[in-house]
């Protein structure tokens, strides 16, 4: 009688607790990567409604792809550059720090492509925003201001308008400009080292500026977090991309 081996990987979960969960491996995905986490076996503080991610841990085996070639829990569509899965983590944290936490998942900082694909970025940022127990804030992606353009005064004519040339994607899978969404009145680069970008999600929040709404994008400095005037207004998470294996 033929066998089959099942394992199981132990992972960390996102939380801010930082306790250990394990990502049960579904049998018809035997041996592969699963990266729901919080189904089953979980550790109570990971648990979240089922809904909690984990990062995968360090095995270079990751193998666990779905039928659009993308790691299983992430979102797969078409981009004009091939086929791109992408997801979204919760966590409270500098750009860079953000970067680093999508190289983990052999992963880059997600650029935007078009309005379709910010909509699905904006949805899915607010469901991880609202499971962290917030109503709104913001999630870094892939975006960075020009290195010419890092100036408020005789800014050269190549960075207008700022709001499609004064930044780049550092995501390569990016075609054009059009996915360059801002809020009215921005990107502004107040104290002239915002230089960064993150996307709004959740509900609309207010403040003297003003009401920010889901599904627009703020230019900010890279090491920003929270933002102690407009708390709805600070980083929640960080959306990753990555090429799709298949297609």
């Amino acid at each position: 009688m033929k066998k089959t081996l099942c394992i199981f990987f132990v992972f960390l979960c996102s939380t801010a607790q930082a306790a250990t969960c394990k990502c049960r491996l579904k049998p018809r995905h035997c041996g592969w990567w699963y990266y729901q986490c919080c189904n089953t076996n979980c550790h109570n503080s990971c648990n979240n409604n089922g809904n909690q991610q984990c990062n995968p841990g360090n095995n270079n085996n990751n193998t666990g792809v779905d039928e659009n070639g993308c790691p299983f829990g992430w979102t797969f569509r078409t981009r004009p550059s091939g086929g791109f899965c992408f997801n979204v983590f919760a966590g409270t944290m500098t750009q860079p720090e953000a970067v680093a936490s999508c190289q983990k998942h052999s992963a880059f900082l997600a650029g935007v492509q078009d309005q379709q694909e910010l909509t699905l970025f904006t949805e899915r940022a607010t469901q991880v925003i609202r499971q962290s127990g917030y109503s709104s804030g913001g999630i870094w992606i892939g975006g960075t201001r020009k290195s010419e353009c890092r100036t408020t005064s005789n800014i050269p004519a190549q960075c207008f308008p700022v709001t499609k040339q004064a930044f780049v994607w550092n995501d390569n899978m990016v075609t054009g400009v059009d996915g360059f969404i801002f809020r009215d009145g921005q990107p502004d680069n107040n104290m002239g080292n915002q230089n960064c970008l993150y996307l709004l999600g959740g509900n609309p929040s207010n403040d003297i500026w003003g009401t920010w709404n889901p599904g627009t994008m703020d230019d900010e400095k890279c090491d920003y977090t929270l933002n102690d005037r407009n708390m709805g207004r600070s980083i929640r998470g960080y959306v990753c991309g990555i090429r799709s294996r298949t297609k």
